[in-house]
C-alpha cells in the first residue's frame, strides 16, 4: 500500500468521525482533531461539551471514537484524548486548529 499524505489521513479522519458525531451529540458532547503523529499512530483529539468530565467518557473514546477511527482508517494505531490547556507535541504531528 502507497503511504499517504497526512492530509489524506486527515480527512478519513473527519469521515470517520462524522459517522458517531450524531451519537455523542446527543449528549450534549463533541470531539475535535487536535493532531495526528504520523510516527506513531497516534490521533489526539480533544472531546468537550458534556463529554469532559463524564464517567463514561472513557468508554466513549477507547470503544467509539477510536475503534471507529481505526476501522476506517489503518494509519491510527490509538486514539488519546487532550485536556483543555495540554499542548500536543509530537516530532512528526501535524496540529489542526
Amino acid at each position: 500500500m502507497a503511504s499517504r499524505t497526512v492530509e489524506e489521513i486527515l480527512a478519513d479522519v473527519e469521515q470517520a468521525l462524522n459517522t458517531i458525531r450524531e451519537g455523542i451529540s446527543l449528549h450534549r458532547g463533541g470531539v475535535d482533531v487536535m493532531g495526528f503523529d504520523v510516527g506513531n499512530g497516534v490521533l489526539s483529539v480533544r472531546m468537550k461539551g458534556m463529554c469532559v468530565g463524564c464517567p463514561m467518557s472513557e468508554l466513549t473514546l477507547k470503544a467509539g471514537i477510536e475503534e471507529t477511527v481505526r476501522m476506517f482508517v489503518p494509519e491510527v494505531t490509538s486514539v488519546v484524548n487532550v485536556e483543555d490547556g495540554e499542548v500536543v507535541e509530537a516530532c512528526h504531528e501535524e496540529k489542526i486548529h
